[in-house]
């Protein structure tokens, strides 16, 4: 553990100073998005209570498949750009930092798995603070606007009339960022675990056609269904049910990709070994 210790400390270290300027900037685009209808309620609404499921609730909820299939949505670009900011705030730094600089470090560990492992949890805990920032900053600019409600207004409920959700409002704020945040974890690792095999700018590619091919079926192949909250229930008819089974679903192809990842590292680590001999 000692040792792991000493790894994850490394990451952080370094993939800080690497992902920090990305990092901050997707922070801020992220913000500015999800802020934005607070300052249109506050401009155009001026009398008008809001709820915080009118302020986020559009942007990370995603977009009903009966609006798609009718051809009356809008694209939900604020989910796509949360799903995808992990993965673009690392870019390269740990394909990098694996196969260019760790060498000597992997003469100490003398583990591959401890190496891939560090690298996976600082995405872990990059993600969470990520998620912690974004929504406490949006929730403060909410809650200071003023004109705060917890009830259920005309425009949270035209954002789930065609839907089947039957949810109260903290349910629905905290549903929908625990799926958005587990579906974050799962295409930055599948993302991370792809750079390993072929060129960033591929497995990236791969990541976006994936979430995008989500946006125009519910099919729950397609990955970026089980983080759209409006999409539930995708799994059965009960819709916690569904909802947490999306969860797991997320959370055990998470694990299996951080599994492939390993073995892939493991096998170039048995290769380079019988080269050299």
């Amino acid at each position: 553990m000692r040792i792991f210790g000493l790894l994850l400390k490394r990451d952080f270290f370094i993939g800080v100073n690497k992902v920090k300027k990305s990092f901050l900037l997707l922070l801020g685009v992220n913000l500015l998005v999800l802020m934005y209808p607070i300052y249109v309620n506050n401009h155009y609404n001026p009398d008008e209570l809001f709820s915080f499921w009118d302020v986020i609730g559009k942007g990370i909820g995603g977009t009903p498949i009966v609006l798609v299939k009718e051809k009356i949505f809008e694209f939900p670009y604020t989910w796509l750009l949360l799903q995808l900011c992990i993965a673009t705030a690392i870019g390269n730094f740990i394909k990098d930092d694996l196969f260019s600089h760790s060498c000597f470090v992997y003469i100490r560990a003398k583990s591959i798995w401890k190496l891939w492992a560090s690298k996976v949890l600082f995405c872990l805990i990059l993600t969470i603070v990520f998620y912690i920032l974004l929504f406490l900053l949006v929730y403060c600019a909410w809650d200071v606007s003023g004109k705060t409600t917890n009830e259920w207004t005309i425009y949270s409920e035209s954002l789930i009339q065609s839907t089947k959700l039957q949810l109260s409002q903290e349910q629905m704020v905290l549903y929908s960022i625990i799926l958005n945040f587990s579906g974050t974890v799962l295409i930055t690792i599948i993302y991370s675990t792809l750079s390993l095999i072929m060129r960033t700018v591929y497995s990236y590619i791969v990541c976006v056609c994936v979430l995008f091919s989500s946006v125009f079926s519910d099919n729950y192949i397609l990955l970026g269904n089980e983080s759209m909250l409006v999409r539930q229930p995708l799994f059965g008819q009960d819709i916690f049910t569904s909802i947490y089974i999306s969860i797991m679903v997320q959370f055990t192809l998470s694990l299996m990709f951080v599994i492939i990842g390993g073995i892939y590292l493991l096998r170039l680590e048995i290769y380079g070994d019988n080269n050299e001999e």
